[in-house]
């Protein structure tokens, strides 16, 4: 009865296992914005960056795929980082970013945020995380909109040059 009972437990284990889900194609994309000197450290600060041109039908075409297959569009890695020299991000406490419709700004979805920053190093990158957001709907016109909502612990020490980079998975 042990031997069976083990045997069961081993099936069980590995039947359960399931092959990650490989997205259609991931969708790389970049963009630069500026945290100007002395901003408060009580308020959330808002940089909407407008009309990024969607960059979706070139990987349709590239990976041949079809927009009835996609069922979800989410968000990947993404990450902060000064542009230029040292920068330490301990300044900043919370951070979140948007999908914006560019013609209805009351349609948003956050797909990355970072909810507490306990960067103690100097680094000059802030990692994300991302959230589970669907955006395929947002993501069939031609442009959209990022607001990038930060949450500062102290004021903004300097102008600061940063690049988010981050990517959009498609799956099936």
């Amino acid at each position: 009865m042990k031997k069976f009972l083990v045997y069961f437990l081993l099936v069980l284990g590995l039947s359960s296992c399931n092959k990650d889900i490989e997205p259609l194609f991931n969708m790389p994309l970049e963009v630069d914005f500026e945290i100007p000197p002395g901003l408060s450290g009580i308020l959330t600060h808002s940089f909407v960056i407008q009309d990024i041109k969607n960059p979706i039908n070139g990987f349709l075409s590239t990976f041949n795929v079809d927009t009835s297959q996609i069922k979800t569009i989410q968000a990947g890695r993404g990450e902060l980082n000064a542009r230029f020299g040292e920068t330490n991000y301990q300044f900043i406490d919370r951070v979140s970013i948007l999908l914006v419709d560019s013609d209805n700004p009351e349609i948003q979805r956050e797909i990355y945020y970072l909810d507490f920053n306990s960067d103690t190093n100097n680094d000059t990158t802030l990692p994300l995380l991302s959230a589970l957001s669907n955006v395929n709907d947002l993501m069939k016109k031609e442009t959209f909109d990022l607001e990038i909502k930060l949450t500062f612990r102290s004021f903004s020490p300097r102008l600061i040059e940063n690049r988010l980079i981050f990517n959009l998975q498609a799956f099936e």
